[in-house]
């Protein structure tokens, strides 16, 4: 307990004091992507592929909180998310995020949009604008593409992928700020209201993991998921609440093998 603790207090030096040297803390801290998106409780984590917004049905606003990050407030974190299909075709959406304390401030906010072109094919698009600053030190910027697709290989089958940062955008600190990440993965609706995602986490020239994911959609009111991730080797359980007045409860609790616990608490309106 000990040995993490230390831990973690380097890492949140290195993301105080580094500067524009280290990432973004919101990109290093990212929950357990789906590409396929059968086994995702919430919109918010559409954002991990663009073209998974084309399974909106209606208008959502949506707001996030993590209160912490592996036991870190000081890495607590803000979500704002608005979608709204325009056309059978074509839906978009906004996403803001920050966080900020004493030492270090971060935000950023996205626009995705996601087409059908056709019953079976939908591409994604997201421009992301990031500004990260450091106490006493001038603030930087970044402009982020990313990329993502959709195939319905079957009434019950889906595939999707995507690639973050296509670009290789990075900060003043250099390329080694740069952080692409593509997703891969491949989902089934098993049984009815029983789904499975299996895919891959690859950081492009960094490092892959292997990851898994259930949800059971069987009761009206109560759904859950569990994920998980070989490297980093982690996991998550995941439950939302639907059918409150237009409104959806969602929670997730993440762990890390090394850095131990995350959350996130939110709720979604459709209209």
């Amino acid at each position: 307990m000990i040995l993490r603790y230390v831990f973690k207090r380097i890492l949140l030096m290195l993301l105080f004091i580094a500067g524009g040297n280290f990432l973004q803390a919101q990109i290093l801290m990212q929950f357990i992507p789906i590409a396929s998106g059968q086994s995702m409780l919430s919109e918010l984590s559409y954002i991990q592929n663009s073209a998974l917004f084309t399974n909106l049905d209606s208008s959502v606003l949506a707001v996030g909180y993590i209160p912490s990050r592996f036991g870190l407030t000081e890495l607590a974190t803000s979500e704002l998310l608005f979608g709204r299909r325009l056309t059978n075709e074509l839906v978009i959406a906004t996403h803001i995020s920050g966080l900020g304390n004493e030492l270090y401030s971060e935000i950023s906010g996205t626009l995705h949009a996601s087409f059908k072109t056709t019953d079976a094919l939908t591409f994604g698009g997201a421009v992301q604008l990031s500004r990260i600053s450091f106490k006493n030190e001038r603030a930087d910027f970044a402009v982020q593409f990313h990329a993502g697709t959709l195939l319905q290989l079957s009434d019950k089958l889906t595939a999707g992928a995507s690639l973050q940062n296509f670009t290789r955008a990075y900060y003043a600190g250099g390329e080694q700020t740069v952080q692409q990440q593509a997703n891969f993965s491949i989902g089934i609706e098993a049984l009815d209201n029983l789904f499975f995602d299996a895919g891959a986490k690859i950081l492009l020239n960094k490092s892959s993991g292997i990851s898994l994911a259930a949800s059971y959609k069987r009761f009206k009111n109560f759904h859950f998921s569990l994920a998980a991730l070989s490297n980093p080797r982690s996991a998550e359980f995941s439950f939302a609440i639907p059918n409150i007045y237009n409104f959806t409860i969602s929670g997730t609790a993440h762990y890390h093998d090394l850095l131990g616990f995350s959350e996130r608490i939110s709720i979604a309106y459709y209209f």
